[in-house]
Formats: C-alpha cells, sequence, structure tokens
C-alpha cells in the first residue's frame, strides 16, 4: 500500500520522473521526513542524463534549495 501511495505522488520535472522516498530509504539513507525525491526513470536525451542523474538517484536539493515532498502522507 506504501508503495502505491508514492507511486500515485510521482512528478515529472527536469526530464526526469521523481517519486517521494520510501520510509525504509529514509531510514537506511539517514534522510529527513519530507526532504528528497527518488529518480525512478530518466529520459535518455534530457537534461537530467546530461548532467549524470541516474535512476535510482535521490536528489536532496537543486541549486542549493531543497528539495522537499510535502505531499506525502503516513
Amino acid at each position: 500500500e506504501e508503495y502505491e501511495n508514492i507511486l500515485s505522488k510521482s512528478i515529472e520535472m527536469f526530464d526526469m520522473l521523481l517519486t517521494p522516498i520510501t520510509k525504509e530509504s529514509r531510514k537506511r539513507f539517514n534522510i529527513q521526513e519530507n526532504e528528497g525525491m527518488y529518480v525512478l526513470k530518466v529520459k535518455k536525451d534530457g537534461f537530467a542524463n546530461k548532467k549524470g542523474i541516474k535512476a535510482g538517484d535521490i536528489i536532496i536539493s537543486i541549486n542549493q534549495d531543497t528539495i522537499l515532498d510535502k505531499n506525502i502522507s503516513d
């Protein structure tokens, strides 16, 4: 159920598909609640791929601005 909830909140940004980070991953990587997004997909010829971002990365900030996920609910 948590994964379905997270996938339903996916967003596309800078040629990436981003999803909220699971509770388990937050604990494992010591990431604060509602901070950052998980990169699910990256378009081959897109901006993010050209900058070296890959599926599986976790983005905490862009241009020193913290990425906040305010839409996830427990």
